[in-house]
């Protein structure tokens, strides 16, 4: 891996906790910026996905049922669901 030298400032305060960080974990605070860094880079752009049409008809079911208030939270018990009808097979 090709190695680049910065020459950066932090706050004091940034770097007694990059020191008290990389003691407690036992490593060397130059790796603990590194990973630092590249969590940062990694999770900086997260890309948007674009729906398939199932997932998109799904999702404009649930805000009807919310905006009409056909909804429960996790922690309430499951109402009994009415049963589906059968569609018909396409001939």
């Amino acid at each position: 891996m090709n190695k680049r030298e910065y020459a950066i400032k932090l706050p004091a305060a940034v770097g007694r906790r990059i020191s008290r960080a990389a003691k407690r974990e036992n490593r060397d605070p130059h790796d603990l910026v590194v990973a630092a860094l590249e969590w940062y880079f990694l999770t900086r752009h997260v890309p948007e996905e674009t729906p398939v049409p199932a997932e998109v008809r799904a999702i404009r079911r649930a805000r009807a049922a919310f905006a009409t208030g056909d909804y429960t939270f996790f922690d309430e018990p499951r109402k009994a669901e009415a049963p589906r009808r059968a569609r018909r097979k396409a001939s």
